[in-house]
């Protein structure tokens, strides 16, 4: 079991300091699975992907034509997520995005019959490949805001603080605070979760709060 504690910790070092190389860390306290990716295309630069501190990331990272990719302190992305960025990509602090997401500021390509049709025949390294020819819209992802496994955010939809998305959804539109959305296309489905009442019972969260009061 030493040797497996041993091997995995030096698996992540090495996967961190070969991707540190593609964005920017502005923290020291990550873990960076074997199975991350990050990728820059058509001048995206490692600027351009930027990674709070204590960041847990086990899916991709994809910024093509320089859109950003802005990911909050004690946030994770999970096993299988990507978030594909033309324009911008803003994920807030105590986050949760988990497994399969998929997070696209873009429509990957356009609509035009015509373009497709050639685009089926062109080699992967074609510039029509490129998500630039779709254009986007930003997506912006509040604070302590949990993504469900397998969702999918489209293209400029905005999801405010505390709120979650259930498993499988589509989230077409904007989702406001402390809401949970659900479904395909996702709506509305419970509001004012913010005014839940904590669980009982929980000895770590009743000592953290304890020691650390409620503003954090």
């Amino acid at each position: 079991m030493k040797i497996k504690r041993i091997v995995k910790r030096l698996v992540y070092y090495c996967q961190k300091k070969r991707l540190a190389k593609k964005m920017t860390l502005t923290g020291s306290h990550y873990q960076i699975g074997p199975s991350s990716h990050v990728s820059l295309r058509d001048g995206s630069q490692p600027g351009d992907i930027c990674l709070g501190d204590y960041v847990d990331l086990y899916g991709a990272l994809y910024s093509q034509t320089r859109g950003k990719i802005v990911i909050g302190n004690h946030t994770r992305i999970g096993r299988g997520c990507q978030l594909r960025s033309l324009i911008g990509i803003t994920i807030g602090d105590y986050s949760i995005v988990s497994a399969n997401v998929i997070i696209a500021d873009n429509g990957s390509h356009p609509s035009s019959v015509k373009f497709r049709k050639v685009r089926s025949v062109m080699p992967p390294n074609s510039e029509m490949h490129l998500w630039k020819f779709a254009g986007g819209k930003p997506i912006v992802i509040g604070e302590n805001v949990w993504i469900g496994e397998n969702a999918r955010i489209c293209k400029g939809v905005t999801i405010g603080d505390n709120s979650i998305v259930g498993a499988n959804a589509v989230v077409t539109k904007d989702v406001p605070a402390n809401c949970i959305a659900a479904g395909n296309p996702a709506r509305i489905v419970r509001e004012n979760i913010d005014q839940l009442p904590d669980p009982e019972g929980c000895k770590s969260f009743d000592d953290y709060l304890r020691e650390h009061g409620e503003s954090f």
